[in-house]
């Protein structure tokens, strides 16, 4: 499946069990370093969930969405989903923000 839609470098987003205890902090260090890894090829993402609407990928594309990075969902061998902005989810002067009390600010550079 990833051969086949030109992924280049996998990366395990699973790495940092305590993510639920700090995710900010984790996640803003984890989302650079992504970053830089991507710079240049075809990056995937793998977590223990199929489809990123249930987990913390989608938060992850949300942020790079943020950033004018393109993000597209591997489903299956058969089916990709481009990403969609969470339901509630605003991005200002690149700002990614869930105001309403969807989710907090993931203001994290």
């Amino acid at each position: 499946m990833l051969r086949g839609a030109g992924v280049r470098l996998l990366v395990d987003v699973r790495a940092h069990p305590g993510s639920r205890r700090h995710p900010h902090g984790e996640f803003a260090a984890g989302a650079g370093r992504l970053v830089e890894s991507g710079r240049g090829t075809r990056l995937a993402m793998m977590c223990a969930e199929q489809h990123p609407s249930g987990c913390h990928r989608r938060l992850i594309s949300d942020w790079l969405a943020s950033r004018e990075i393109e993000v597209e969902h591997l489903i299956d061998m058969r089916r990709s989903e481009p990403h969609v902005l969470t339901k509630g989810a605003v991005i200002a002067a690149g700002l990614l923000t869930y105001p309403g009390g969807v989710q907090p600010d993931l203001d994290i550079g």
